[in-house]
């Protein structure tokens, strides 16, 4: 309703609208095109949907306005900003309006599958809402041609609608990585030289309360050893309490900025997330821990590729396994190595200019800042 009447007002042409995860975080490509945005135009009204005050404070742009999702003042930039940037679906009531260009930057390379291609029957009204909203679409961001089909496929998209070019999230890996690696490490005080395990997994429809994963962290800390720091990232999905914490078990908050912790992780420990696609980039160890794999496969999500012939790492299904194949670190083995490479391939479209060329464009084309 607030919607349908601020759309009566006049859309501001300088005006962008940016948003990850409903506002829970501000990140993934949403974040990286905002930084590439306000360096090059100074013209630019930037509004960021973000909840947490805390994390707005870290944002010093005086050209930046902050919203909360859902709020009033959401609606009303919905309805008068000539640009959308987002990277999840919204409600198939929220039509922009004719003047506005809506970018769908997606938040994830899809390994398991999604939309309308997710085999599991009970999320049927989802999907419809999912086909609903995917028609107001201006442009939606692919890695690579690739993988343009199952977008399609998820999401009934039109390829003239696809663009293909990589991913501007994926920059953060590409570009100035030494010196992104010690700014962080600064600001998490991860100095010491300990080992970085990221315990990153996605969700299950079933488990979104708690800590709803088979894995003992005060016991797979200690067997570990000091030398090793276990960083806990949980999807924004999952609201959970604190299963264990200590000076090697450190959580961060869902609204972390997870390309950050990526970046500074010697092994990525994770399931089906699609986080193993980014942190190829820079090759170092994954285990994934498929403790339910059969399941997933079969009952909740299903994949687009073969599974177990595809992920770059070893799978495990006990903590036992786990706790072995971590202290291995040994992603250089052959097999891994081929999969590496094969990943690299299809995702090849990134030449770290992706956040550029797209900005270019958006300035010129849709924005038509001179």
């Amino acid at each position: 309703m607030c919607f349908t009447f601020f759309k009566l007002l006049p859309v501001t042409r300088n005006r962008v609208l940016y948003m990850s995860h409903y506002g829970k975080e501000f990140s993934d490509s949403p974040l990286e095109i905002y930084r590439s945005l306000s360096n090059d135009n100074k013209s630019i009204e930037h509004v960021i949907v973000l909840n947490d005050a805390y994390y707005q404070s870290k944002i010093q742009d005086k050209n930046v306005q902050f919203v909360k999702f859902g709020s009033m003042k959401y609606y009303f930039y919905c309805a008068t900003s000539k640009l959308w940037i987002f990277n999840v679906t919204t409600s198939e009531f929220m039509k922009p309006r004719r003047e506005t260009f809506y970018l769908q930057t997606w938040h994830g390379i899809p390994l398991k599958k999604i939309g309308n291609d997710i085999i599991d029957e009970t999320l049927k009204t989802e999907k419809r809402r999912w086909i609903l909203s995917a028609k107001y679409w201006d442009m939606f961001l692919s890695p690579s041609k690739y993988f343009d089909r199952f977008f399609q496929s998820a999401f009934e998209i039109d390829d003239r609608v696809i663009r293909n070019q990589g991913l501007p999230r994926e920059d953060f890996f590409l570009v100035n990585t030494d010196e992104k690696i010690k700014t962080i490490k600064k600001d998490l005080n991860l100095l010491d030289g300990k080992i970085n395990v990221l315990y990153a997994p996605t969700f299950r429809q079933d488990g979104m309360l708690g800590f709803p994963y088979p894995i003992d962290l005060k016991k797979f800390s200690e067997n570990l050893g000091n030398n090793y720091r276990i960083l806990v990232k949980l999807h924004p999905n999952i609201t959970a309490n604190d299963s264990y914490k200590s000076d090697n078990v450190i959580y961060f908050k869902s609204n972390t900025d997870v390309n950050r912790l990526l970046l500074v992780s010697d092994v990525l420990i994770t399931d089906y997330s699609s986080l193993f696609f980014d942190y190829s980039l820079l090759k170092n160890s994954m285990v994934f821990f498929a403790y339910d794999l059969n399941q997933y496969q079969t009952s909740e999500r299903g994949f687009y590729f073969d599974y177990e012939n595809f992920v770059p790492g070893p799978i495990v299904k006990t903590q036992e396994e786990l706790e072995s194949e971590v202290k291995k670190q040994g992603w250089n083995t052959p097999i891994y190595q081929d999969r590496y490479n094969y990943l690299k391939s299809i995702i090849s479209s990134n030449n770290n200019s992706s956040t550029i060329d797209l900005c270019n464009f958006l300035i010129s084309e849709v924005l038509v800042i001179e």
